[in-house]
């Protein structure tokens, strides 16, 4: 398999080995590269998690993506010839098999629709939830197969009204009333995507960022507020890390670690330090329903992928701020 692989930099599958040995290491360990596929919404979100794999696990990783505002999973497998440096023009899947884990990211409507919903993108009719399950059953898992590439869906952020208020309305009529119902529907959705593919043969996980979005809803709503950019749809430099240390959890953490965040590690400059470890913090809980403990921190964090924790109500979680 790896003799197969165009990677010159061998030292990177090296470290990778080695984190996965009985090495010091052996909590984290995930793919020496990565390629994002998604909406315009993820654009730049992806480009921080280099940074913190640097600093937890002392390489960096090829990171890259395609990205299109109002993009649907269907309409990535329709319009993979046009990045054909990574994908082939014929009907196959990351075709030289460069990358060892793609991140695939729904629409933001889409993704919390029921997979039965005829509702459609303004891409096109044909850009319903329906046509994206097609797509992750006859292009995503067979390529992925093919190529042995990890797959992972990503759960997203839910989208308020510049206001930060509910009831927001997506899209045809499609309306939630809270941030909750919205949070809850994406999870539903990305959970959905996720075993079309583990019923076509494809192991592929959730990366729960909503669910560490919603940790913080709960935990702190004025440090919440500070995850968006003004249009409370976009993210903003806390929004930024918190995606950066979710990603890094559900892509390279095999379970709940003591991996404290110290001083000198990459944060954008608008984050304190205990911001910092408390985002960490919500992201290691969000993704493994793990202990504060185990995530090293003294914060306790929401339920999130794992399913073993029930949440804990949110006075238990104090957020330290400057």
């Amino acid at each position: 398999f790896f003799s197969t692989m165009p990677f010159g930099a061998a030292t990177l599958i090296l470290l990778w080995l080695l984190a996965a040995s009985g090495s010091p290491t052996a909590d984290v360990a995930g793919p020496p590269s990565v390629y994002f596929l998604g909406n315009g919404l993820l654009e730049t979100v992806e480009q921080h998690l280099p940074q913190v794999v640097q600093d937890r696990l002392g390489f960096t990783p090829t990171i890259a993506g395609h990205f299109k505002k109002g993009a649907t999973l269907a309409y990535h497998a329709d319009m993979h010839p046009f990045w054909s440096a990574t994908w082939s023009p014929t009907n196959s899947f990351n075709a030289n098999c460069q990358y060892h884990s793609v991140v695939l990211q729904e629409q933001s409507t889409l993704g919390a629709l029921p997979d039965q919903s005829p509702v459609a993108h303004a891409l096109g009719p044909q850009y319903t939830r329906e046509a994206s399950l097609q797509a992750l059953r006859r292009f995503y898992a067979p390529g992925a197969k093919t190529c042995g590439t990890q797959l992972a869906v990503l759960q997203a952020w839910a989208l308020q009204d510049a206001g930060g208020q509910y009831p927001l309305k997506v899209c045809d009529g499609v309306t939630w009333p809270d941030f909750a119902a919205l949070t809850d529907a994406l999870l539903v959705g990305a959970r959905s995507y996720a075993q079309v593919l583990n019923d076509a043969g494809v192991a592929a996980k959730v990366v729960p960022l909503g669910q560490a979005f919603r940790a913080v809803h709960d935990a702190d709503p004025a440090l919440f507020a500070r995850l968006y950019l003004g249009d409370r749809k976009h993210l903003g430099p806390l929004g930024h890390y918190l995606a950066a240390q979710t990603l890094f959890a559900a892509l390279y953490q095999r379970r709940p670690a003591a991996l404290v965040v110290v001083d000198g590690m990459w944060r954008p400059r608008e984050v304190t330090l205990p911001e910092a470890q408390a985002l960490a913090c919500l992201a290691c809980t969000a993704v493994h329903c793990g202990s504060a403990a185990e995530c090293g921190c003294g914060l306790c964090g929401h339920a999130g992928e794992g399913g073993g924790a029930p949440p804990l109500p949110s006075r238990t979680v104090a957020i330290s701020k400057e």
